[in-house]
């Protein structure tokens, strides 16, 4: 059985001056635990957006580390997926991230990493 390797490609974003920055590593561990989050909850972007009220492209720029949250939209993230705000900073394992890097595109992922 072929395992996935994780391959972290800093996301670019822009400054307002035009020059490139990559994410910081707060941003990779939030995008990643707000991935693991959302699929032990079986929810998808679209739901997630929905039980927080946001668009589903916010939800989708938080999950590439695009978005600078605010404390209290990461209060409302949080209780949104059961968790705590800790919880969404918190640097996992290796072998976490390579569990949902492998289900990120199917269906039954929340069963798998719950």
């Amino acid at each position: 059985m072929r395992q996935l390797r994780l391959r972290i490609r800093p996301q670019q974003t822009r400054n307002p001056n035009g020059r490139r920055k990559a994410v910081t590593e707060i941003r990779k561990r939030l995008s990643y635990n707000v991935i693991m989050y959302r699929f032990r909850l079986g929810l998808t972007q679209q739901g997630l957006a929905d039980r927080c009220r946001w668009s589903e492209s916010y939800i989708a720029r938080i999950e590439l580390g695009l978005v600078n949250l605010s404390l209290d939209n990461l209060e409302k993230l949080a209780v949104r997926l059961e968790c705590t705000e800790c919880d969404l900073c918190t640097k996992r394992d290796i072998d976490e991230i390579n569990r949902v890097n492998r289900f990120k595109y199917r269906k039954r992922a929340a069963k798998w990493l719950a």
